[in-house]
């Protein structure tokens, strides 16, 4: 893929499938992006970090961000 000049991206829920599983899948990755549904005072909140990213200086804090009905997401904070 590298070599192509694309990116690709794979999706996985964590507890379906062992810890193991998870951390030899997350080695052989450039990044891992984390993405929350997380509830504050009742209201939900959609969240967003970049857990790792390989030989790349990152912001690894939860970033808030808006879900469009089309599914476009957007940062809010």
């Amino acid at each position: 893929m590298r070599r192509d000049k694309r990116i690709n991206l794979e999706a996985f829920v964590r507890g379906l499938h062992s810890e193991a599983f998870y951390k030899r899948v997350e080695a052989t990755c450039d990044g891992v992006i984390d993405i929350r549904l997380l509830e504050e005072d009742g209201i939900l909140k959609n969240v967003l970090r970049v857990r790792t990213l390989k030989c790349q200086p990152h912001d690894n804090h939860w970033h808030e961000i808006e879900i469009k009905p089309n599914g476009e997401a957007f940062l809010t904070s």
